[in-house]
């Protein structure tokens, strides 16, 4: 199944020819009765006039000793499929890099990725059908061409993935993944077994609105009890406007609340979530340059 995500910027939600977005976090916190606003996380993502991520810059712990900086420069190929990411520390060296390979239908057949010495760290091989769907998806290990574990895919007549299967180095059984949809595509119901066939992560199921939002998810344990369920909401533009998540007896146990604020594109400069629709949590900003 192709993918509906054009660029980076609609797999974000964004409208609008954007050149860069500044995008700052900052956690809400009452010392006494005295509100105090400090900046916790801050990225800086840079595009390209089609849309793709060129350059992203992303600073943890702003203002503390645990400050760390990332810094990710990408290269694109004439078909705007991303081709190389080199990826930067806080002091400007090279940490590692990232080499993607594709066939001629511009999908990607082969992942390298290399330290900063340029030693080979990891490699992923690709294998399609005739529908473009990946079949096969093979790890190596840090020496090349020895193989550490490989993922077989069989999909329905719509192109979901409904069997995910996962073989070690001797191709014995590991673990299988089984997923079902309703007709649009949407994910109705996740389960993961290990090679014995018991459940090694909870069952999930969830259910959507008519343009493909989760509006409720549930997780059960391995008898089939409840362990949780969480609800959430959305405005016409898509975006999360409220979440409720419930403990297994069905009671409230958290409950959010988001606020925006828009520029006149319409793409969202301000979020604000609150606790229990009074509390404030966290605040985001998006400063956002339009080419």
């Amino acid at each position: 199944m192709e993918s509906k995500i054009k660029n980076n910027l609609t797999e974000l939600k964004l409208i609008g020819k954007i050149k860069s977005i500044t995008k700052t976090l900052y956690r809400i916190e009452n010392d006494y009765g005295i509100i105090q606003k400090s900046i916790d996380e801050k990225d800086i993502m840079i595009f390209n006039e089609v849309g793709n991520k060129i350059e992203c810059n992303y600073l943890r712990g702003v203002g503390w000793r645990n400050f760390s900086a990332i810094k990710d420069v990408y290269k694109y190929n004439d078909d705007e499929n991303v081709i190389e990411v080199n990826t930067f520390n806080e002091k400007g060296n090279l940490d590692y890099k990232k080499i993607y390979m594709y066939n001629d239908k511009r999908k990607i057949i082969e992942y390298k990725e290399f330290d900063w010495e340029d030693n080979l760290c990891k490699k992923n091989t690709y294998k399609y059908d005739n529908e473009n769907n990946v079949i096969e998806k093979n790890h190596y290990t840090l020496i090349e061409d020895v193989l550490d574990f490989r993922e077989v895919n069989t999909y329905d007549n719509m192109g979901n993935v409904i069997e995910n299967t996962i073989y070690d180095s001797r191709n014995t059984l590991h673990r299988r993944n089984i997923y079902s949809y309703d007709d649009k595509g949407n994910k109705l119901i996740e389960n993961k077994y290990d090679a014995e066939g018991n459940l090694y992560e909870n069952k999930h199921t969830y259910k959507y609105d008519d343009k493909g939002n989760v509006i409720e998810g549930n997780e059960f344990n391995a008898d089939g009890s409840l362990n949780q369920r969480y609800t959430n909401k959305y405005d016409e533009k898509g975006n999360e406007i409220e979440f409720n998540s419930f403990l297994s007896d069905g009671s409230l146990d958290v409950n959010g609340i988001y606020k925006y604020d828009y520029d006149k594109i319409g793409n969202w400069v301000k979020q604000a979530l609150l606790k229990d629709g009074v509390i404030p949590i966290d605040v985001t900003e998006r400063e956002i340059e339009y080419y």
